[in-house]
């Protein structure tokens, strides 16, 4: 099966949710533990080439800006 960034944001929202099933391609995944999960988020990014931070993180991304005016 060819894993999708989509499927890997899935499984980081449930993993930062402390939710250790997911339901994926029409199947349900039950981890025994966070560090399994985590492994697997881990597996993923590395097959799919991604970085620690995926599309759906980067979107929740917050940037302030200042203005500062002299009086």
């Amino acid at each position: 099966m060819a894993w999708t960034t989509t499927q890997l944001s899935d499984l980081e929202e449930a993993y930062a949710q402390g939710i250790l099933s997911v339901s994926i391609a029409g199947k349900t995944i039950t981890y025994r533990s966070r560090a399994e999960m985590r492994s697997m988020i881990e597996e993923l990014r590395a097959s799919l080439g991604v970085s620690s931070l995926t599309a759906a993180q980067s979107r929740r991304r917050v940037t302030l800006g200042q203005v500062v005016r002299d009086k």
